[in-house]
């Protein structure tokens, strides 16, 4: 049985496969150092679910849930850069807001910030952008594995 958490991951993971840019090199709280070959990549990290609100409604007791989350994309370090990053940025900012299977699960999808830095680790330098998201859903306080709208 899984978590309202793992069902919405899924579904950004799923939104995230695919893109024009990175394709299927789509990874979940990877820890370890990226190898030249799967570049250009996006990665998705869920580190903490900080709120939990009391959401009472006629039809039972619900927790109202804020999910942040961060989604990273890499390319190898080149004079077109920025501009790789930036279509990365836009692709997945696309694919996320217009992901009819994730919109199902949540009640709101927000892109917090982002931040665009060089990434020193792996086999040679690459650039990263760092869009950190939050995510808003609700679950049956009895039934925490099932997003409810």
């Amino acid at each position: 049985m899984s978590h309202a958490r793992q069902t919405i991951r899924t579904a950004i993971t799923g939104a995230l496969t695919g893109l024009t840019t990175t394709g299927t090199n789509v990874f979940t709280n990877h820890v370890y150092p990226f190898e030249t070959a799967s570049l250009p990549n996006v990665s998705l990290y869920v580190a903490h679910e900080p709120e939990t609100v009391e959401d009472d409604s006629e039809m039972g007791v619900y927790d109202l849930r804020v999910l942040p989350f961060m989604v990273t994309g890499r390319a190898k370090v080149s004079a077109n850069l920025d501009n790789v990053l930036d279509d990365i940025s836009a692709e997945v900012e696309t694919a996320l807001q217009g992901n009819a299977t994730l919109a199902g699960y949540i009640k709101d999808l927000r892109l917090v910030g982002t931040e665009v830095a060089l990434d020193p680790e792996g086999e040679k330098e690459v650039g990263a952008i760092n869009m950190e998201w939050v995510a808003v859903y609700r679950v049956d306080r009895t039934a925490p594995t099932v997003p409810v709208q």
